[in-house]
């Protein structure tokens, strides 16, 4: 009988020990795994772990919802001609895709996207962007500033975890 309240007692505490709370405006996904050690080891962009860039930007190009969706991804909307954002982790940078519905006047409405995340002064996660269009890859635009703020914008929070960008 005492060894069924001590495996009991262990089992609660295991599982409490394994519940992670969550947030409107924060996802966490499990870490990602090296196949040579089968260690989790955390994604971390420029010494942030990648689950801290989930959230509402807002600067250049309207308010963006970012959100974690696992291993070093992070998909986004923002709210500029209904955009979207795909991209991965790739050393200190994220690199991806951006789409809308409309770009300016001769150019396709997708392209290339490369952020860099860094905390300012006051500590808080801000973004510098630059991107490109598809049919000018070579013609960086490097307008895409933004820091992270709040509150959630409840429909961009709901379209940035299926977001989806073809090139």
């Amino acid at each position: 009988m005492q060894s069924t309240r001590v495996l009991f007692a262990a089992t609660t505490l295991l599982v409490a020990s394994c519940t992670q709370p969550t947030s409107a405006t924060n996802t966490v996904a499990a870490p990602q795994t090296t196949a040579a050690s089968g260690n989790a080891t955390p994604v971390v962009v420029n010494g942030i772990p990648v689950e801290q860039l989930a959230g509402v930007y807002n600067g250049d190009w309207g308010t963006m919802h970012l959100v974690h969706a696992g291993g070093g991804e992070l998909r986004g909307a923002y709210s500029h001609s209904n955009g979207r954002v795909v991209a991965r982790v790739d050393g200190d940078v994220v690199r991806g895709t951006w789409c809308q519905d409309e770009a300016a006047e001769g150019h396709r409405p997708n392209g290339s996207v490369e952020f860099r995340f860094s905390r300012n002064a006051a500590n808080v996660i801000a973004l510098d962007g630059r991107w490109t269009y598809a049919d000018a890859p070579d013609n960086w635009q490097e307008n895409w500033d933004v820091t992270l703020s709040g509150p959630a914008n409840e429909q961009l929070a709901a379209r940035a975890p299926a977001a989806a960008c073809s090139q």
